[in-house]
């Protein structure tokens, strides 16, 4: 069962951003090899948001793991866009790597690893999207010991993208440097 997103065959120019969300964006994309995606790319349309989403959103129940790879349990998963079904595969060993979440987020790899230093953080790119090979800077995306990884997936599956907030927080901050101006 091979899942491949319409960002992977898409030509980089039209890739700089990300389609208008939709009202229907609430469903299931279509994958590339699917009638309706063939159709779509017929008749020469855009796909929809929910054709080019990579990953699954971190959760707080990710730390439990997945089913053995092939299992109907993981099938669910998966179709469920589950990250812990996601980054299973054959050869990969173990359960969700926090590591690699903290990538995938933005954050610096070891953010919530209370043993680190601030020192030991790196900062790193954002990972290969789903389905592709991993650059050799990714943390593997699973992982087989890792000390704390169900409180740190836990925290990791709570938190908010900082990408996501620092939007808002600009704003304030130059709303607040306004108010102080007058």
């Amino acid at each position: 069962m091979e899942h491949v997103t319409w960002v992977r065959h898409i030509d980089e120019t039209e890739c700089s951003y990300w389609p208008t969300p939709q009202a229907r964006d609430y469903r299931k994309g279509d994958t590339f090899e699917s009638v309706r995606a063939k159709r779509k790319r017929d008749k020469g349309w855009s796909p929809n948001l929910n054709d080019v989403i990579l990953w699954g959103t971190p959760k707080s129940n990710e730390h439990k793991g997945s089913s053995p790879y092939g299992s109907p349990s993981w099938c669910r998963d998966l179709r469920r866009y589950n990250l812990k079904a996601q980054v299973m595969n054959p050869d990969a060993l173990g359960q969700l790597n926090p590591d690699w979440v903290e990538c995938l987020m933005g954050l610096p790899v070891g953010w919530t690893d209370i043993d680190k230093e601030n020192e030991e953080l790196r900062v790193v790119p954002w990972p290969a999207g789903y389905g592709e090979e991993q650059y050799e800077w990714e943390p593997p995306r699973t992982t087989t010991t890792r000390r704390h990884r169900v409180k740190r997936l836990k925290a990791l599956g709570n938190a908010v993208v900082p990408a996501q907030i620092a939007p808002v927080f600009a704003e304030l901050v130059r709303l607040e440097n306004e108010r102080q101006q007058n």
